[in-house]
């Protein structure tokens, strides 16, 4: 179905499988984008009797807990099933979500603090974060790597942005590479960096003069172009960027219209972090991803 700003897919069980996809995205008679490929339609038995286990990495959007508390719903009522690994969340929804968090500090640590998957040596070390916590992890089993946000938030300029995006995109390779060579199998997932809010509002709500709409939402945009071009065999892109609602699942306040004025207006209040119904829509897409790919 399509709408004046997105498209809705409403698929039933006749339309399981793979399909051929066509779809644009354009204004009037300008197209502004195309995608010409498959779509897959799993049906609701997938992964019947099959248990993942899932280790989420991420920052503050995944320290909250509301998506993977939104994806351990979802897989909670299905035949599909999960088990959830990390130091953080409470049992059995864990995670490895850390406020403030960069891929940097997670591959090396920094200043701010230690990484939870570096070795005495300082090192990047899947097998010590593993050992050291007494997880185990088999093939087929995921780690998925939900960052980017603070990595390039304070980006000024293009330039500096595009450093920041070399370096992330140098350790997320190592830390990968890392991984698959420990659980040989496994999956590693990377999740294109969602989108801040539609809004300046919420800019200068958390952040003053500090950081603006417009250079952040620039800043997010060149990581997820080189994202979405990233290859690396056993990694696979995980577009959640698609799912999240920037306009109405933003989270929002009540203030008034200004100090010499007694109404009052609801207006975007947060520049990066949604709204429960958000964080429901990123779960939704860990779920499809995950379902999909049992």
């Amino acid at each position: 179905i399509s709408f004046g700003g997105f498209y809705r897919l409403e698929p039933v069980s006749t339309n399981a499988g793979i399909s051929p996809f066509y779809m644009t995205v354009g204004y009037e008679t300008n197209i502004l984008s195309s995608y010409n490929g498959y779509l897959k339609v799993s049906t609701s038995s997938a992964g019947n009797g099959v248990t993942r286990k899932l280790l989420l990495v991420g920052d503050s959007t995944t320290a909250g807990g509301e998506a993977v508390s939104g994806l351990w719903t979802n897989m909670n009522t299905d035949v599909f099933k999960l088990s959830f690994v990390g130091t953080q969340g409470t049992s059995p929804i864990n995670h490895e979500g850390r406020a403030g968090y960069t891929l940097n500090r997670f591959y090396a640590g920094d200043a701010n603090g230690p990484s939870p998957f570096t070795n005495s040596s300082g090192i990047f070390d899947f097998h010590f974060y593993l050992t050291n916590n007494g997880f185990t992890m088999l093939s087929g089993d995921w780690v998925v790597v939900n960052l980017g946000i603070n990595d390039v938030f304070n980006a000024a300029t293009d330039v500096q942005c595009e450093s920041i995006i070399q370096s992330f995109t140098n350790q997320f390779s190592l830390m990968a590479s890392n991984i698959l060579s420990v659980v040989p199998g496994i999956r590693v997932g990377l999740c294109i960096t969602i989108p801040p809010s539609q809004s300046q509002d919420g800019f200068g709500v958390n952040y003053g003069t500090g950081q603006t709409y417009y250079r952040y939402r620039r800043n997010r945009y060149l990581l997820a172009e080189t994202l979405a071009l990233y290859s690396q065999s056993g990694v696979y892109l995980w577009p959640i960027n698609e799912c999240l609602d920037t306009v109405n699942n933003m989270n929002r306040i009540t203030g008034p219209v200004n100090a010499r004025n007694t109404n009052t207006w609801t207006f975007i209040g947060n520049g990066v972090h949604p709204a429960l119904s958000g964080y429901l829509q990123i779960a939704d897409c860990y779920w499809a991803i995950l379902k999909g790919n049992e």
